[in-house]
């Protein structure tokens, strides 16, 4: 059975004991929110019914994990990996 130091799936730490460095980010916090905004605008202004819907939840739902990563990010709070590791 392996140690969790031997583990080759830990991410946290790299062999000689390093952390791996942050990754670099695509889009700022407010430029995502603002492109979540008019997505959503364009998905109201130009789908009708079911579809209509559907976009705007899916919109929302992203917003919404998109905050929720923001936040805790800057309050130091680590995600726990599905695993159990």
């Amino acid at each position: 059975m392996m140690s969790e130091q031997d583990d080759p799936g830990r991410e946290d730490e790299h062999r000689d004991g390093s952390q791996p460095p942050e990754p670099k980010r695509l889009l700022g916090f407010g430029a995502a929110m603002g492109l979540y905004a008019v997505l959503a605008l364009l998905s109201f202004l130009t789908l009708t019914g079911d579809f209509r819907t559907f976009m705007l939840i899916v919109l929302g739902a992203i917003a919404v994990m998109t905050y929720t990563h923001r936040m805790r990010e800057k309050l130091g709070i680590k995600r726990r990996s599905r695993w159990g590791r």
